[in-house]
């Protein structure tokens, strides 16, 4: 697909960090997207679950991927040059049932990177927060939950009166630490003859919360977006020794 850099570089201003938490959602069904009824796929482990994990900020930000881990073409990006950005949090305000859930309650730490593989993608995007393990199955829950309370819903865009619509439809993927969740998402923003494309996932992991989008101008392969998160969560996992 070839688009004009005038509507990359809007998607770039529009649409922020993957951590923030600036969408208002608006659940139902939305004018020009396709009502999609799916479920979101979520698994939990079932092996006990081990004592809470609390790592420096230093271990927490080298358990991140790096571009060493990743195919070759990808180079780090400043956040807000990423379209993967806004999904993720407004993916999970969608599907809390109490307000926002981008940023646990009682988060001691966190880190993230942004990664873009070419002039118009792939991006990749990965945050990890230190909370505790129940507020970590809750935002993996709430993840879990978007599709099937918010199959379409819009939300505007930070910092400017543009409204982003997304579609929200079902993401199989198998269990990885304590809790996972997943799901397909497409993004809009009127005004930007673009289509984002995105495939988010979710795992608690012994008090850790690690959330990986890949978002792409064309659709996402499901298996080269799982083979990422799986390879971002063994990274991670290596924090508990």
């Amino acid at each position: 697909m070839l688009v004009g850099m005038r509507h990359l570089r809007g998607w770039s201003l529009l649409l922020g960090p993957v951590t923030a938490v600036a969408v208002t959602a608006g659940c139902g069904t939305t004018t020009g997207m396709p009502a999609t009824p799916a479920t979101a796929a979520t698994t939990s482990s079932a092996a006990a679950q081990l004592p809470d994990l609390h790592p420096a900020q230093g271990d927490l930000t080298a358990a991140l991927l790096a571009t060493a881990d990743l195919p070759g073409g990808y180079t780090t990006i400043d956040g807000g040059a990423s379209p993967a950005g806004q999904l993720g949090g407004g993916v999970e305000q969608c599907g809390a049932a109490g307000g926002p859930t981008t940023a646990p309650s009682g988060a001691s730490a966190a880190a993230q990177v942004f990664f873009q593989g070419g002039p118009i993608g792939p991006f990749l995007t990965e945050s990890v927060t230190v909370t505790d393990g129940a507020q970590a199955r809750e935002s993996v829950a709430a993840m879990a939950q978007a599709a099937s309370r918010c199959a379409n819903f819009t939300g505007q865009v930070p910092g400017s009166a543009a409204t982003m619509r997304m579609a929200i439809g079902q993401l199989s993927v198998g269990a990885l630490g304590d809790a996972t969740a997943a799901v397909r998402v497409t993004a809009t923003v009127d005004g930007f003859p673009v289509t984002i494309h995105a495939h988010l996932f979710a795992v608690a992991y012994r008090g850790l919360l690690m959330l990986v989008v890949l978002a792409q101008l064309d659709e996402v392969k499901a298996d080269d977006a799982e083979a990422l998160a799986r390879k971002a969560f063994e990274k991670l996992r290596k924090l508990g020794g």
